[in-house]
């Protein structure tokens, strides 16, 4: 904290433009220092605090954010559309992500890969990150036990990969369904937490990914699932609530949105995705191309230097970049 006041202070040139990512209480005194200079640091807001955030830590971040908010610059970087009116911003650009050039080794050939689904192979299904009642898990168990009854039992229709972490016994109920599993045309995987190449290996392994963000829960509302720009990117097949900024972002033609989030339709989903193997890859596909639209990190990068450099007002989708003369710390 005392570093980076003293770097504010010292280091910081007239020229240089700083960006300060969330509202951690280690940036207060040097964007205090910056305020005071009249050269306010713009804040990247990642998540807004939470009202269902109790105890201490909740309490802190919701006295920080608003004192960041009004002494950062009226410009703000943020993670969705939605949050940015939820906050009654202005001035804004919002940032979903950006996503490089994917390497050889991890491209996949989409079409051959649902082909084999189409085949006759088990359709290969991801669900992983932090797993708590607000990215869905009440929500994927109960579609893995109504898919448990509906699924053929002849032979493996089905692959689930799941990885990742929680509390609250969420490992017990991933391992249960892996137990109920046997003897069904259902096969539960649970590998917990993973290192970023045995993650990248799995992921690239699926034919589809789930991203389940509740569109109603405090999570849902304060931020936008990074998971989305992920599992397009890779060229999975993305099946998602319509949480955040999603249902502006994606449509039927390149992902599979869920029309209300309950376990319900999840399940009727992925049967309809089974039943229509062959059509899912141009669905694929057409998602991967949209990401790369989107979250290109070239494009997004030119957007957020216009930004932050004040050379264009912009509401438009960014990430990060090293301006050409001055300095994005």
């Amino acid at each position: 904290m005392f570093l980076f006041g003293l770097y504010c202070l010292f280091r910081v040139r007239p020229s240089d433009h700083i960006v300060v990512y969330n509202f951690a209480f280690e940036y207060i005194l040097g964007v205090m220092v910056l305020y005071f200079r009249r050269q306010p640091a713009i804040l990247d807001i990642e998540d807004s605090p939470r009202i269902d955030e109790t105890g201490f830590r909740g309490a802190v971040n919701r006295i920080l954010f608003p004192l960041f908010c009004r002494i950062t610059a009226t410009r703000k970087l943020v993670v969705s559309e939605r949050l940015a009116k939820d906050l009654h911003l202005k001035d804004y650009c919002v940032v979903y992500g950006a996503i490089e050039s994917v390497p050889v080794s991890r491209q996949i050939d989409v079409a051959s890969h649902w082909s084999q689904v189409a085949g006759g192979a088990p359709l290969s299904l991801h669900y992983g990150g932090s797993l708590c009642v607000e990215t869905g898990l009440d929500l994927f168990c109960g579609a893995v036990e109504r898919l448990f009854r509906v699924v053929p039992r002849d032979r493996c229709y089905l692959r689930i990969v799941v990885t990742g972490f929680g509390g609250f016994g969420s490992s017990d109920r991933i391992k249960k369904l892996q137990a109920l599993s046997k003897h069904t045309g259902i096969s539960v995987e649970f590998y917990g937490e993973l290192t970023r190449p045995e993650y990248l290996r799995l992921m690239i392994s699926c034919h589809a990914a789930l991203a389940l963000k509740l569109p109603d829960s405090e999570m849902g509302k304060t931020t936008f699932p990074s998971k989305v720009v992920e599992i397009t990117s890779l060229g999975l097949l993305l099946i998602s609530t319509s949480v955040s900024d999603v249902p502006q972002l994606f449509d039927r033609t390149n992902a599979v949105l869920l029309s209300k989030a309950s376990a319900s339709e999840l399940a009727s989903t992925i049967c309809s995705v089974l039943n229509n193997a062959a059509d899912m890859a141009g669905v694929a596909i057409r998602g991967r191309d949209r990401a790369y639209d989107l979250f290109g990190q070239k494009a997004v990068g030119l957007m957020v230097s216009d930004f932050v450099l004040g050379r264009r007002v912009s509401k438009r989708r960014v990430s990060e970049k090293i301006a050409q003369g001055s300095r994005l710390v």
